[in-house]
């Protein structure tokens, strides 16, 4: 398959992906010498599947294959620009293919100019030294809140 390369010259992602630099950055770094490769996308297996399980309405809660990966976070500076993610802490399971991530982000939404903060627990399946599967927890109620969006409580 012939994917654009994320590591050419100019920006480490390219200039279409910098708003989620800071989250690369970091999952890099928790991820040193746990997977292969040198960035974000060249952790991931080819069959890999994102899970976002609280995910809000008209919001994916799975995408599936890497280059379905790269498409998203491709449309990542349409909603959110980030300017860090830090509070970083790496929990290794007793399962040697699963890793625990608790950290931060911090920036804001795009359209609404409103600031953008959220929690996030990720847990990360790897094969092979590859990642075959994230599961993404995170506030619905901070992205709709700096989207704009409504919650309507029953």
């Amino acid at each position: 398959m012939n994917e654009p390369s994320h590591t050419s010259t100019g920006a480490r992602y390219g200039t279409h992906m910098e708003a989620a630099r800071p989250y690369f950055e970091i999952i890099e770094t928790a991820l040193d010498g746990l997977v292969d490769g040198e960035t974000y996308f060249d952790f991931l297996a080819d069959d890999f599947i994102f899970e976002f399980p609280f995910a809000p309405p008209a919001w994916p809660a799975r995408i599936e294959g890497r280059a379905a990966v790269i498409a998203y976070f491709e449309g990542y500076g349409e909603r959110f620009q980030l300017d860090r993610v830090d509070e970083l802490v790496t929990h290794l399971s007793q399962d040697p293919g699963v890793v625990i991530l608790e950290y931060e982000s911090h920036g804001h939404a795009v359209p609404t100019g409103r600031p953008y903060n959220n929690h996030y627990l990720s847990i990360i399946y790897i094969e092979d030294r590859r990642i075959v599967r994230w599961r993404d927890y995170w506030s619905p109620v901070e992205v709709l809140t700096a989207l704009g969006g409504t919650i309507t409580l029953p």
